[in-house]
């Protein structure tokens, strides 16, 4: 918890100064969100593959770029999050999608 707060006050601090803001600060606070994140035993997955439709939002698609690439992963938007186990957040992807040329339409 005692991180969380200290996370919010360098938010805090930030947004009365919004000209303080850096590259570097936001690296820093990045960094620092992760690090809260793993200390709540929260865990982000970032997974290729086929898209699995109980871990994976689809978002988008992109045309596939040959036989057997349809209904994977082809971009992540957003990683996914779990929390002990349960899904906390599904992963948004950009999926291959068969065009209609490579359906014989």
């Amino acid at each position: 918890m005692p991180e969380l707060i200290e996370l919010a006050d360098h938010l805090t601090h930030l947004a009365a100064d919004p000209d303080s803001i850096t590259a570097d600060t936001v690296r820093f606070l990045a960094e620092r969100v992760t690090e809260v994140l793993e200390l709540c035993e929260a865990e982000a997955f970032d997974d290729d593959g086929a898209v699995d439709l109980a871990r994976h939002m689809v978002v988008g698609t992109r045309p596939s770029p040959g036989p057997g690439r349809t209904d994977a992963i082809a971009a992540t938007v957003r990683v996914g999050y779990t929390w002990r186990g349960l899904l906390v957040r599904p992963q948004e992807v950009i999926a291959y999608a068969d065009t209609a040329d490579d359906q014989g339409a």
